[in-house]
């Protein structure tokens, strides 16, 4: 758990439905899965794992512009909502076809600059596992 509620916050108080939308509040939510509004979880984009288990309380619609779900989104394709689909960002992949054509010129910069000593002393500070480093160079 990252986030949790302030020790002043009563949980009796909250407005479930605004929660929802919340992304840092997926811990709340997880334990109190009979609150949750799911038209607005459907939405949020940290909130993947709970609606992968909970496929026939999704609203679909927000589901396709939800940038996280693109996976869950693949596996359900009949259910997608085509129109809001365009608003979601992860519609969209790297070309490297592409990008392996046309991007030779600038090959040595563009690597001299992924894998700048302090790029990597970044990614390393963040908490970043040697072992994984290849998922983010």
């Amino acid at each position: 758990m990252m986030y949790k509620l302030r020790d002043w916050i009563d949980i009796n108080k909250l407005n479930w439905k605004e929660l929802s939308k919340n992304t840092r509040a997926i811990h709340i939510l997880e334990l109190n899965l009979d609150k949750i509004d799911w038209f607005y979880l459907s939405h949020n984009p940290q909130a993947i794992h709970i609606l992968a288990q909970n496929i026939d309380k999704i609203n679909w619609s927000w589901l396709s512009a939800n940038h996280n779900a693109i996976n869950l989104l693949a596996l359900n394709k009949d259910k997608i909502d085509w129109c809001v689909l365009l608003e979601n960002k992860s519609i969209y992949e790297l070309d490297y076809d592409f990008l392996k054509k046309n991007c030779n010129i600038f090959k040595k910069e563009l690597i001299e600059k992924a894998m700048h000593p302090l790029r990597i002393k970044k990614l390393l500070d963040s908490g970043i596992e040697i072992e994984d480093l290849d998922n983010y160079i």
